[in-house]
């Protein structure tokens, strides 16, 4: 059996998760480190920008580092005007298993801000079918935020979900993307109207109807149980409101649950819902992972000129006739 320090937060955020993410690069490697584990992962929303800093940080600590995204998904394509849009934004983590994953991964980012920003930068789900596009790249199903939960319309005056085969045909889309290499993601953090618990159940079941492995993460949006605070003045200015307005307004999307959990906790948690091979999924998609960045070395982009215009071809289209 593997050890259980071999455990891999795999669903992570730092402040690069901007108002939303309470994590200080350097703090996340040394609480991993304190806690006996040998790999962590960094998936902030929508961006990978924290990622060669996360790297350095985790080479200097010893640990493994893997490089990630919770990217948002969406139905729409990429060059639609605004008026076409929707505001679809499903979440979908995603971790490069190697660097063809790291670089398909800065291409799909890339796009969502440059092609498919719409509130958020988004990933065309078509852009996940282009060959080559996902290789090297393991995904996992995410927090309540992905497209599995959100199609199943949760009752909350009933506690129920209203459209559970809508929920099967989103996770049989991904897995026929992905392979056995997607992941439904389940967690241990409670909320007020037990969503979270019913989930868990529906998709530890959906993964043993449709063989996708689960696997646990803590959605770790801060260090540890005492930096709940800060991080909830963070959402507090996300919001535009004092400290006193979000917490009065029943409107706290986090509670004491969303830190960087020891490995023991974790094991635990997998334990509470009966699934503990969620738990040793994770340290199966951390060991899976082995990227290695070439730092400390210029790497020029290449272009190919072949089929360009010479430059008085160029002015030439710009400007009119030039003189010799």
């Amino acid at each position: 059996m593997t050890d259980i320090n071999e455990f891999c937060h795999l669903h992570l955020h730092s402040t690069f998760s901007i108002l939303d993410g309470e994590n200080m690069l350097d703090n996340i490697t040394k609480r991993v480190k304190e806690l006996g584990m040998k790999q962590v992962a960094l998936t902030d929303h929508g961006t990978m920008m924290g990622s060669l800093n996360f790297y350095k940080a985790c080479k200097k600590e010893n640990l493994k580092p893997i490089l990630g995204v919770e990217a948002y998904m969406t139905n729409d394509e990429d060059g639609m005007i605004k008026e076409e849009r929707t505001k679809d934004n499903f979440h979908l983590v995603l971790v490069a298993e190697n660097e063809v994953g790291y670089k398909n991964l800065l291409d799909l980012v890339s796009r969502a801000q440059l092609t498919n920003f719409y509130h958020k930068p988004r990933i065309s789900k078509k852009n996940l079918l282009v060959p080559g596009a996902i290789e090297g790249v393991i995904a996992t199903s995410a927090c309540l935020g992905n497209e599995v939960n959100r199609v199943g319309k949760w009752n909350a005056e009933t506690s129920e979900y209203d459209d559970k085969p809508a929920m099967y045909k989103a996770a049989e889309f991904y897995q026929s993307v992905f392979g056995d290499k997607y992941y439904l993601e389940i967690q241990d953090n409670d909320d007020s109207a037990g969503q979270q618990k019913i989930y868990n159940e529906i998709v530890i079941q959906m993964g043993k109807d449709l063989g996708i492995k689960n696997v646990i993460t803590s959605d770790a949006h801060y260090t540890d149980v005492k930096s709940s605070e800060l991080h909830a003045l963070l959402m507090a200015m996300q919001l535009k409101k004092t400290l006193e307005e979000y917490q009065s307004a029943g409107e706290m999307k986090y509670g004491p649950w969303f830190f960087i959990r020891s490995p023991q906790q974790m094991l635990d948690a997998a334990i509470k819902y009966n699934c503990e091979s969620a738990f040793w999924n994770a340290c199966e998609i951390g060991n899976k992972c082995a990227l290695s960045i070439e730092l400390g070395k210029y790497k020029t982009p290449e272009f190919d000129i072949t089929s360009e215009l010479d430059y008085k071809e160029f002015l030439a289209s710009c400007e009119g006739d030039i003189d010799e």
